[in-house]
């Protein structure tokens, strides 16, 4: 029997075979969906066969490796925590939406069969109604292509499809998780698919990077990308060609995009994918059918209608039957036809401030929730961007220069008291071991304070850069990946030795005076290299990730708490490591100075450690929003007014931030004046 690992002997050529329903090949069964197959030649390459075989091989191996690592608790703490968020954030229950029709659109990518079979006109099959995307998946493959104009419901049947593989991988453990992605981040600094959808994996769902993120996309993963159309335009190519390229080297991971055939269109690349499939509009009976099944919900609707029948050409597709429905269903909003699509927004905007809302809830007056979703909507385009994260917000969102400066000088204003009080403190603890000489606590309570100030002001984003992976918010998700960059785990380790075991300082070892120069000096640099060692053992075995938000703010509001835990276990390493130098040096400086000597570094460790994971995003969050506040752009409390916002249906949650219900919704409230308010 020959080796399935072993490439097909020299000379053999593709096997032409005729397929009518099924065949088998090597053993195994080749099942053919569809009519349009039956009775033509397909031919079916072996190398292909023997190739996939043995990248399936090594994958296997690599999730098992993986699994053995973690065992089954990881794996199903993993899925567990994929399973939550999807459910918490996309996944609802299905609310009556507007049943569409989807027609296969073959040509729109390059599917298996393309590659074995040249075919002028393949064929279009119209799924009946009624049909929904894991319908159509199954038919065509698991690889698909969403293609739909504006308004069209991509995103709703997409979010449904994610529901039933949900519902399924609970059933069977054996099944992939869904996972929902929107690709609006993707810029073209964000490397390979597999790289961004990683990042996004631990930024969204809060994975820990200590599980290999990119491995679970691998093994345990059905990802569902939303978006396409709303990319950059400059990066939208660029972002096709990265799906291409994940699908040449992971074609295991199931895959679906989402996207408006325009666009698509535009980048000039086809996806290698399974079948693409086009959400056809409502017919006019269809949408009076669904109408009529509402019932009571339509009524005011429905005689809306009656009244003018001009106002069905706003009915052609699933976004506005339900804006439409939301706003003139009942009675009360019967009484003004709109005017085009801006009176269908302007007036559902309206219903949705009629809404009833909980007493308890934080109540905000409609025309400052107008204001405020007309700044967020410009702050969005302006960024390009779909999405809005509560804990990014920083200076640059101020529309004005001069409110961007105000907020960088606060920024420096709160880094110099700190600076001081840290200073205050390291000065303090000098003067019992006799250091406190007065060059040396005027620098660290005059010259220290402003000179830090500088350094975390102006010279913050470029330290972040260098500290890449310490610095995003904690302190273990990102080290592993700093480490492994020789450049800075160089840089670090050198300035480190350089400062500790210089030619002045080696001698000060008197605990080894009694062993050679070359012993000596070989024990300074193991304690020195023990300092990043110690702190790469507690970044791996210890993680600060925040649990998933489940409530607006929750998640910048946990930043000061998440900052002085990293800073506190920072500190502990640098004592553990100070003390062990002081021990050294005891002999020459005596035992007070090998108690207290270690407490000097603390205050700085605890400082700059509490900055790096998430204190300086705090402030500047903290310094962003009373300025908008102050400008009438913001509310005082931004948790209390997203959650009143997303009540009232004006935005949606997206993963940890908030989106508009529709990008038309969107660009409707950014067309807006800041003055507009909603008709009454």
């Amino acid at each position: 029997m020959t080796d399935p690992d072993d490439p097909p002997p020299a000379g053999t050529g593709p096997e032409r075979v005729t397929v009518h329903g099924a065949a088998a090949v090597g053993g195994g069964d080749v099942h053919v969906s569809g009519t349009y197959a039956a009775g033509r030649d397909i031919v079916i390459d072996r190398r292909s066969i023997y190739q996939t075989y043995a990248d399936n091989r090594r994958y296997l191996s690599l999730f098992g490796l993986w699994h053995r690592g973690g065992g089954p608790q990881v794996r199903a703490r993993v899925r567990r925590m994929l399973a939550d968020v999807m459910r918490q954030h996309w996944i609802r229950r299905d609310d009556g939406y507007l049943p569409v029709r989807f027609t296969e659109r073959p040509e729109a990518v390059v599917t298996p069969r393309d590659a074995v079979l040249v075919t002028t006109d393949p064929p279009r099959r119209t799924f009946p109604a009624g049909a929904t995307l894991s319908d159509v998946r199954d038919e065509i493959g698991g690889n698909l292509l969403v293609l739909g104009a504006p308004g069209a419901g991509k995103t709703y049947q997409v979010l449904r499809l994610a529901g039933d593989l949900l519902a399924a991988a609970e059933r069977d453990d054996s099944l992939r998780m869904p996972v929902y992605l929107h690709l609006g981040s993707w810029t073209r600094s964000s490397g390979s698919l597999l790289a961004w959808a990683a990042a996004e994996l631990g930024r969204v769902f809060k994975v820990p990077a200590k599980f290999d993120l990119k491995q679970i996309i691998e093994a345990e993963v059905v990802l569902l990308l939303d978006g396409l159309d709303e990319v950059d335009r400059a990066h939208r190519n660029g972002c096709a060609r990265a799906i291409d390229e994940f699908r040449d080297r992971h074609g295991d991971v199931p895959l679906v995009v989402c996207t408006r055939p325009t666009e698509y269109e535009a980048t000039g690349v086809r996806l290698a994918l399974d079948g693409a499939v086009l959400i056809e509009p409502p017919t006019p009976a269809e949408t009076e059918s669904y109408l009529e099944g509402l019932g009571s919900k339509a009524a005011g609707l429905r005689r809306m209608l009656a009244a003018d029948p001009g106002l069905r050409r706003l009915l052609g597709s699933p976004l506005f039957v339900t804006f439409m429905v939301q706003a003139y269903g009942s009675d009360d909003g019967a009484a003004r036809p709109p005017t085009g699509a801006d009176g269908v927004f302007a007036d559902y905007v309206a219903a949705m401030y009629r809404r009833p809302v909980p007493r308890s809830l934080p109540r905000f007056a409609p025309e400052q929730v107008t204001r405020w979703l007309s700044w967020l909507a410009r702050s969005l385009r302006r960024r390009r961007t779909p999405v809005f994260h509560l804990d990014r917000l920083s200076p640059d969102w101020l529309p004005d220069r001069a409110d961007r400066d105000r907020a960088l000088r606060w920024e420096r204003v709160v880094i110099a008291v700190l600076a001081f009080g840290g200073g205050w403190l390291k000065a303090a603890l000098m003067f019992p071991v006799g250091h406190a000489k007065p060059l040396t606590v005027a620098f660290w309570l005059v010259v220290w304070p402003p000179l830090f100030a500088w350094i975390l002001g102006s010279r913050a984003a470029t330290l972040e850069r260098f500290t890449a992976g310490i610095t995003p918010g904690t302190l273990g998700r990102g080290l592993l990946a700093w480490a492994r960059n020789p450049l800075t785990v160089l840089a670090a380790v050198g300035l480190v030795a350089g400062w500790r075991i210089g030619p002045v300082q080696v001698p000060a070892f008197t605990a080894l005076f009694g062993q050679p120069v070359h012993v000596r000096a070989l024990c300074a640099m193991l304690l020195t290299l023990l300092l990043p060692v110690m702190v790469f053992v507690h970044a791996r075995w210890f993680d600060f990730t925040v649990v998933q938000p489940r409530s607006p703010g929750e998640e910048i509001r946990a930043v000061p708490r998440r900052s002085l835990l990293v800073g506190l276990a920072v500190a502990a390493v640098v004592l553990v490591h100070q003390i062990a130098l002081g021990w050294l040096e005891a002999p020459q400086y005596g035992t007070a100075y090998m108690l207290l000597h270690p407490l000097e570094m603390v205050p700085l460790a605890v400082l700059g450690a509490a900055w790096f994971s998430g204190g300086r995003t705090y402030v500047r969050y903290r310094v962003t929003a009373r300025i908008l506040h102050r400008r009438g752009l913001g509310p005082a409390r931004y948790g209390d007014f997203l959650d009143h916002a997303t009540r009232r249906l004006l935005l949606v949650r997206d993963g940890g931030g908030y989106r508009f219900p529709h990008d038309r919704l969107r660009r409707y409230f950014a067309t807006l004046p800041p003055e507009s308010q909603p008709r009454s």
